[in-house]
């Protein structure tokens, strides 16, 4: 799965250092963007924390599919004011965001805007009495944070990214409900076969019941 594809890749940068290689070649992957967000060409100087996650989208191959950016706010705005992108979770419980590996974690300091962020992280591994998170420019490289606490004011949202496999599934899905709940495609007393080829005859029928 294409989330798997993005936790792989940043695991990949796992114990990189500020200024390091690794740091430098992140910066060097965030430049390569097309275009580059709001035309600002990052340097090792930038807080890098929305530039590794940004840089491990482009190289999971994702970069045309979900937003990049430098800055955390302008990131988690753009899910915020793009449906597409994914969906926010405003919850502060991670039990009740149904976090998954390949979700994105948003913070900032309490008391802050709501529509700000200071921090970003992907979500890497769930378990029932805690959770963990990789994150560059944290602690001065990429480290794997472990959240104990259920809730903590520190995050502003859960963002669950609309990965491009699950977005096909999950539009399938609704494709499939919808011609049955319509009765446009009716089945037999085995169901329906979805694999069922159809033929030019098998078409007229579908488009009669779809437009009459």
């Amino acid at each position: 799965m294409k989330r798997d594809i993005l936790v792989a890749t940043a695991m990949n940068y796992l114990g990189a250092k500020e200024l390091d290689h690794k740091h430098r070649e992140l910066v060097d992957v965030y430049n390569t963007l097309e275009p580059v967000p709001r035309g600002y060409y990052v340097t090792p100087a930038d807080p890098w924390c929305a530039i590794f996650v940004s840089a491990c989208i482009k190289l999971a191959g994702l970069d045309k599919a979900l937003p990049t950016e430098c800055s955390c706010t302008e990131m988690l705005l753009a899910y915020k004011t793009n449906p597409k992108f994914g969906t926010v979770v405003k919850e502060a419980d991670p039990k009740l965001a149904n976090l998954e590996r390949g979700d994105l974690v948003f913070y900032g300091k309490s008391g802050s805007p709501a529509n700000t962020s200071e921090h970003v992280g992907i979500v890497t591994n769930v378990l029932p009495s805690s959770w963990d998170t990789i994150e560059g420019n944290w602690r001065n490289g990429v480290n794997i944070r472990q959240h104990i606490s259920k809730s903590w004011d520190g995050i502003k949202a859960y963002v669950k990214p609309n990965y491009p496999d699950e977005a096909w599934e999950k539009e399938k899905a609704e494709a499939k409900a919808w011609v049955v709940q319509n009765e446009i495609i009716k089945g037999d007393e085995n169901g329906i076969d979805w694999s069922q080829y159809i033929n030019l005859e098998r078409l007229a029928v579908i488009l009669k019941r779809l437009c009459t």
